[in-house]
């Protein structure tokens, strides 16, 4: 065994014992009260040693755009109606910028797994998801990012938005995240049956649902498959 770096003074979850932790080839290789070898140190002061933190929601493609909204009342139907400006003037470099920097500061913070949702829809066209598989691919080294494509104003709402999220899925490793059906309308029964199609279509992919039972109960495919 050839330790290339000792961690000394490391405090492991529920042991407030400090211990030496032993790194090769930037794996754990040893823990033990003390390494002995001539390998760097870090010193970690007694502090928690734990494995990595998971960012379970987050929108990349939004982060650090308060500035270009108008808050006032501060309702989620505000926040969805000026992002829906404000998404329409997304770039692909001022996405990737954006989404670099919470990603850098995730990293440093301790994460090494992400889940994003990222917006897709005829207004933020691919433009933010382009950016954040570039995002995903520039900090694999560091992070496992995964990609929820989902249309925040509604999957039935514009026949384009359907076929641009069977297109993102198409292009793999991305997941699928449902619009927010609440209530019993064709409306919601529609986007219900959209979203099972796509989900039994590609059968690798994590659906985060909010469909309400009510809506699910007009919708035989999906209360039988629930």
């Amino acid at each position: 065994m050839a330790i290339d770096l000792v961690i000394r003074n490391a405090r492991l979850p529920n042991d407030g014992i400090a211990t030496d932790i032993g790194i090769e080839f930037g794996r754990i290789a040893a823990i033990a009260p003390r390494i002995v070898c001539d390998a760097p140190v870090f010193d970690a002061g007694n502090r928690l040693v734990c494995s990595g933190l998971v960012e379970t929601h987050i929108h990349l493609d939004k982060a650090g755009i308060v500035g270009r909204c108008a808050i006032c009342t501060g309702t989620l139907s505000e926040a969805v109606s000026e992002t829906a400006k404000a998404k329409a003037a997304f770039t692909e470099e001022d996405v990737y910028k954006r989404a670099s920097a919470v990603v850098e500061k995730a990293i440093l913070h301790g994460a090494n797994r992400m889940r994003t949702f990222v917006e897709i829809d005829p207004r933020a066209g691919f433009r933010s998801f382009e950016s954040i598989k570039r995002v995903k691919a520039d900090f694999a080294w560091a992070i496992d990012i995964e990609i929820c494509a989902f249309a925040q104003e509604g999957l039935t709402n514009e026949p384009e938005t359907e076929v641009m999220l069977e297109s993102a899925l198409k292009s793999g490793r991305t997941y699928l995240a449902d619009a927010r059906i609440r209530t019993r309308s064709p409306l919601s029964t529609s986007a219900a049956s959209s979203t099972l199609r796509l989900a039994l279509t590609h059968r690798s992919i994590f659906i985060w649902t909010s469909i309400s039972s009510r809506a699910a109960l007009t919708c035989p495919q999906l209360s039988q498959r629930r």
